[in-house]
This record gives structure tokens, sequence and C-alpha cells, in this order.
């Protein structure tokens, strides 16, 4: 079944949306019928059909050649515990769909160093090692370990398992490992050679089976090869002979390719020393040969040290090759030693790129091109472009073109110490390419114990499952895994903190006299009502309530904070409301205030007058979370604590949420300013710069 290219509005429209319901199918319909099917010559550029998208699936539209129009298929989920669609089912029906997604991606992670411990200098490589039809993922890492993931997806949505645990013993002394993987003796069962720092190449025999590799370690296949610094291989079969070539790449740039001119179980490497003539891409060049378009001709991608993938067509025979520059294929760029991998991931029959770079990472770059000729490119924010703009560093010269800019963001930002500690150097930090998946058997723990906690709520709490499913829905899936890693392996359970937040919004309103709990049970939510200067009463957009209000930050709720005990035992609300350091509690001062909007203007007054709290750039410590805040409000500049705006617009929101005011933090990038807008609902958004 051959498919087409997808238009592009619906790419975008399929990017947008989050995981299904369960249960429920994709529906399509045909308002507007497809363009006929049209011979390849005058096939059009763009198809046009109306798809009911449901809210919420990951989908694959594709062009059906033989019926002349645009098909819709689902693409699978990891399956949850069930305690997980139980506790789905305990919270709004509105906010059950957006559980669910929180919930998936609860089950994977993004490949980098934070899901590898650590771990730099991704090296990848596909094959099918328990040859279920599916390619696996293998990664070699600076910790001397190759790495492994078993694809536990479908052809047309890789979702890969840590299986790791299935190459023990495999790995080499050093930071520099580069696997390539290859059934070399024809056995069905995958070997593993790893390229290591001194040009040399171990490998290791599998005998075992597909689903239990046994590895024995047999360097000598690759006694007499050595490159000279950072060997990086890849097996492939270019004379189409039965058995497995080599391509080697190295540190200095040099490209290496053997012929084998043994047998599968003995192989004989040759070295032909003008397979690559013309192809130089400078330091760390890793070769990845396949064929990519449909005229079977050989490719060459070759990573290379600045991050980029340089893409070579050979125009001659397979033997002798010709290669000739292809850059309008390739436009992708990973921040640093590009390593290569390729494989077809998503079922179109289009070659994919798998990238690995010096930072961890490990991305998927889409073959977006046709069968004729392959396309591989990233999304770019373009926010590379400002910096180019502010300047530039010429040893010894500064080259400004926007002084305001080159010195406020150009110098702290693009060399700052702070984003060079992430080690990913803006504009790399974000990232314009997607990362591969993987999931983890334990990542079942966190959703189970996360679902768990709904579950009481519902039962024990009834009143505020809908905050609680709100929070879940909405909280960042890596905040909800750390939150449950503490709780359940090293006894730091912080998961109450969240109920407390939604209690004492109830006690609260209970004791002020401009702001009223607003329940809608048949519409299953809830809201407040703020009392107004001519005495009526205004009920807010439940998503104030909920996202302005209710929902915890990193202002009010830092998991590190608490996790850390910076908080030191304190909640924010019900701390803040009665600790009386500064001479006047924050309940006694707005507790007979007649509006929200005049409660604010009050606690703007007692900052400044009565807490005398000012912006402080002098000391040796800078206070973090807003207890330490807190405790450190004052006018005296002399002391060792740094107090500034980001602090400032931390104690605000807390101050404004405690006394039940709707509260954000904005942010003004170009002054590098923070501040605080609060909702009163006689005069929508409200700046407050304490």
């Amino acid at each position: 079944m051959k498919r087409g290219v997808l238009a592009l509005f619906a790419l975008i429209a399929i990017s947008l949306l989050s995981s299904a319901l369960i249960g429920q199918e994709a529906l399509a319909s045909s308002a507007a019928p497809p363009k006929p099917v049209a011979e390849a010559e005058e096939f059009p550029k763009v198809l046009e059909a109306e798809l009911m998208l449901p809210p919420g699936e990951f989908l694959s539209i594709w062009y059906d050649v033989e019926a002349g129009e645009l098909k819709m298929t689902p693409l699978p989920e990891l399956a949850l515990p069930s305690l997980a669609y139980e506790a789905i089912e305990k919270a709004p029906s509105w906010l059950r769909w957006k559980i669910l997604k929180t919930f998936e991606d609860m089950m994977l992670v993004e490949l980098d160093d934070r899901a590898m411990e650590g771990a730099r200098l991704s090296k990848p490589v596909l094959a099918d090692l328990n040859r279920d039809g599916l390619l696996d993922l293998f990664v070699g890492v600076s910790t001397g370990r190759v790495l492994y993931f078993e694809n536990i997806g479908t052809p047309n949505r890789p979702i890969f398992l840590d299986r790791s645990d299935l190459l023990e013993g495999v790995g080499v002394s050093g930071t520099h490992v580069a696997p390539a993987v290859a059934d070399l003796n024809g056995d069905g069962l995958v070997d593993i050679a790893v390229g290591r720092e001194d040009g040399r190449i171990d490998f290791w025999w599998n005998v075992g089976t597909p689903d239990m590799p046994r590895w024995v370690k047999a360097s000598e296949v690759f006694a007499d090869i050595n490159v000279g610094r950072c060997a990086m291989p890849y097996f492939v079969d270019v004379d189409e002979d039965g058995d497995y070539d080599l391509a080697v790449g190295t540190r200095g740039g040099a490209l290496y390719f053997y012929w084998n001119e043994g047998t599968p179980a003995a192989p004989v490497w040759v070295l032909d020393d003008d397979f690559f003539d013309g192809v130089s891409v400078g330091q760390y060049a890793m070769p990845a040969l396949a064929k990519l378009s449909s005229d079977g001709s050989w490719w060459l991608m070759v990573g290379a040290g600045d991050g980029c993938v340089y893409a070579f067509k050979n125009i001659g025979p397979a033997e002798e090759p010709h290669w000739v520059s292809m850059p309008e294929v390739s436009d992708l760029n990973v921040t640093g030693r590009c390593y290569v991998a390729i494989g077809d991931l998503n079922g179109d029959d289009l070659l994919d790129l798998v990238l690995g770079n010096c930072y961890g990472d490990v991305f998927v770059a889409w073959n977006e091109g046709t069968p004729d000729q392959p396309l591989f490119v990233s999304r770019k924010s373009h926010v590379e472009d400002t910096f180019i703009n502010a300047g530039e560093i010429r040893i010894p010269y500064l080259i400004i073109k926007d002084p305001v800019f080159f010195w406020r963001w150009y110098i702290d930002v693009f060399y700052a110490t702070h984003y060079v500690g992430t080690g990913r150097v803006w504009p790399g930090y974000y990232t314009d390419l997607d990362k591969i998946l993987i999931t983890r058997e334990h990542y079942e723990d966190y959703v189970r114990f996360i679902a768990e906690f709904l579950v009481n709520v519902s039962d024990q709490h009834p009143e505020c499952v809908d905050e609680i499913a709100y929070w879940i829905a909405h909280e960042q899936p890596r905040t909800l895994r750390v939150i449950a890693y503490y709780a359940l392996y090293e006894d730091n359970n912080i998961i109450n903190d969240y109920l407390i937040n939604v209690r004492s919004i109830y006690e609260t309103a209970d004791l002020l006299p401009y702001v009223r709990i607003v329940e809608h049970p048949e519409a299953e939510y809830t809201t407040v009502a703020y009392r107004c200067s001519n005495g009526t009463w205004v009920e807010v957009d439940p998503f104030i309530y909920y996202q302005f209000l209710a929902m915890p930050t990193k202002n009010t709720l830092n998991p590190y904070h608490r996790l850390s005990d910076n908080y030191e035992g304190h909640f924010f609300r019900t701390t803040l409301l009665y600790d009386d350091r500064y001479g006047v509690c924050l309940y006694e001062l707005v507790r007979n205030a007649s509006t929200p909007y005049e409660a604010a203007q009050r606690i703007h007054h007692w900052s400044w007058y009565t807490i005398r709290a000012r912006w402080d750039n002098y000391g040796n410590w800078r206070a973090s979370g807003w207890w330490q805040i807190w405790c450190n409000l004052n006018d005296n500049r002399e002391d060792s604590v740094v107090v500034m705006c980001g602090e400032f617009a931390t104690i605000t929101e807390c101050w404004l949420k405690a006394a039940l005011i709707p509260a954000v933090e904005a942010l003004n990038e170009g002054e590098d300013h923070v501040w605080d807008e609060f909702y009163d609902p006689e005069h929508g958004w409200i700046h407050m710069d304490t």
C-alpha cells in the first residue's frame, strides 16, 4: 500500500493532540471529498479533506492511492495499570481525557543524559535484536556501557523499553563507546562491535537466543584494524554478497572502508583507500550508509563534530563509488558531535535518522522526503537569529550590533555559566528535533502512586477531587514522576501537601469577607465569587480559579524546595496568613477588606511600609524558595542575603494566593524583570510590582 505525503496543515493539527479517551475510536468524515487519484506526473502537491480528529489521540494520517482518499490510523499507547483507569473515572468528565494523557506521558521520558544517569556522548545504532520485526535501539554512552532499548511499539510508532540488562558485560573502558550491530555470521542472532577511544574495535558474538542473548567476546575478529583515535564502526553490505562490510569514522575526520572478503564466520577485512574519496566533513566524522532513494543508489550520511549531518549520494558503481554532496537533503544540527543511525521507524517505507550528540541526547529526524529523494529538516524557532543579530565575539574584539540586547542577554545568557551548566549552551538548549521516547518497567509504579492519591481524595475528600484532578491533568509529567519516586524509593512523601493546598482554600474562604467558594455539581466544577465595590458578587471563570489560584506553581509549592526541606516544614498559605514576624500578619491585614482589589492594595502597602522590603543585590547567597525569602525581607543592604525582583515575584504571588486572590508571575525578557499580575473581576488583570 503506497502512502503519499501528508499536507502540512494535517501534520500541525496532529502535533497538537494528546492521547485518546479510553476505548475511543478514530472517526473520519469526508464532507470535502479528497481529490481524485492522479498519475505520478500530475500528483497534487496538497491534498485537502476534512478529518474528524478525536481529542487527544495520536494518529497517523496517510493517503491511500487505491481508494483515492486520506485515511487515519490510531497509534498505540502503553498500557496503564488498572488503578489508573479507576482514578480517571473518579475525575470530572471534562478532565478525564487530559488525565489519561498525563498518565500516558508519565510512562515515557525523552532519551538524553537525564534518562541515562548523566551519561553523555550518545552513539545510537538500530537493529532488530529479538527478531520481532521492529527496530530496537542500542546506545553507546560515556560510562563505557552500551544500553539497549527494546522496541515494544508498532511499525508506525516506536516505543522503547529499557532492557539494558540484556547487554550486561558489553562495554569498553573510557568515554568513547561506539556500537555497531549486525548478524555478522548469519546465524540469525545480532552480534555487537564497539569502537574504542584508542582506534580499535572490540567484538562480541551472540551465542544465546533472540529473546535471551549471551555474549562471548571475540575482539580478534578486528585485531588488524586500528584507525588511530575514536573508532566509529558501521556495518553495511555494500556489494550485496551476503556478508557485512565495514565503514569506520574517526576523531580526526578520516573515513575508512573495509571490504569483507572472508566468510560470515571468519571475516577478512581488506582496506579500500579510495572508497570515501572526496568526502570530508571535519573532525569526529561518523559514517552511516543506506539506500535512501528508490533508484537503489547508496547514500552516505555523515555526522560531524560541528553537530551537523552531511549527505552524499553515490552516482557511480557500488564497488567504486563517486560521492556527490547533497546539502539540500539535510538541514540538521544537534549541537556538538553528531552520531548517526538509519532505519524506518514509522512504517512509511522511508528511512529515518536517529542522532546522538556529545550531551547525551538521542533525537529522531523523520524522513519528510519522497521515495526518490530523502529530506531531513529541523523545526527551527529562529531564536538563534536574535542572538546572531545582536553581535559577535571575535577574540580579542566584540562586534556589537544591538547594544541593549547584546549586553543584557548575549553575554549574560549565550555565554553565561548559568546555561553552560546545563550542558547545552543556548540556542541548542531548546532542541529543534523530537527526542526518542523510552519507558521503564517501574514507571508503572509512578502512575499507580498518583492514581491512588486521586482515588483516595475522591473517597475521603470528595469536595477536593476536581482541584486535585485538575492539578494532575496539568502538572508536568516529570514533576509527578519525581514526587512519586521520592515517596516510593526515598521515604520522602510530599503528596499530601497538594491536598493541604486545596483544603486551605476552602478553610480560608470561610474567613475572608470578599470571597466565596461556588460549587457547580451538575457541571462538575468549582469556582470562586468575589465581592465588588458596589456590594454585588461576581463568579469568575473556573479556568481562573483552577489555573491561577488552586494550581500549585514553582513559587507556591516547588517540589525541589519541599523535598530539600527549604520550606522547613511550612506551607505557604497556612504560614503566611498568620506569621507576624513583621508586626502585622497577612490575615489581620486583609480580614476586613471589602474587595480583592482592596486586599491587594493593602498587601502592596504592607510590603513597602510595614515590612520595608527592598530590592537588594548585595550579599553572598540568594534566598531560595518562598520561606527563605519571607524570612529575609528588610531594607538592610549590608546583610548577606540577596533578594531581587525574582524573589519579590515569588513572595508576592504567595501573599496574593494566601489571601485567595488569583495571581501569576509575569516576565519581560528585554528588561530582565519579573513581577506579578492579580485578577479582580471589576478590573481584570492588574500589574503589581512590590
